[in-house]
């Protein structure tokens, strides 16, 4: 028998499925019921495999939001330089943004 979770489900639906001003609200929900999953020990041993696999994105999710913070460091560092805002060299696009998700437990290293 395979095993559902409700609230899971729901919230990776509506991760997916949100608009941008609602995306860091539904990621926020979709982290917490992995964190209930995972903190219910019968689950996690009754479906090694996926929370193998859990294990592994989140890794490679940790290394991409490295590369996103310096990336954001970066460009925002340039963009306070007074030869680029002299030379209007900064553009006109919003400035990037540290996302709330990239400081969310479930990135934290599991025990």
């Amino acid at each position: 028998m395979r095993f559902i979770e409700p609230r899971g489900t729901a919230a990776a639906h509506q991760a997916r499925d949100a608009d941008i001003r609602d995306r860091n609200e539904a990621e926020t929900g979709l982290t917490q019921a992995l964190l209930i999953l995972r903190a219910e020990v019968e689950i996690v041993e009754a479906f090694p495999q996926i929370f193998s696999e859990l294990d592994s994105l989140t890794e490679r999710l940790r290394v991409a939001i490295a590369l996103h913070v310096e990336a954001v460091n970066a460009a925002r560092g340039r963009r306070e330089k007074l030869i680029y805002r002299m030379f209007r060299l900064a553009g006109h696009a919003p400035l990037p943004v540290k996302y709330a998700f990239e400081d969310d437990s479930l990135l934290e290293p599991q025990r």
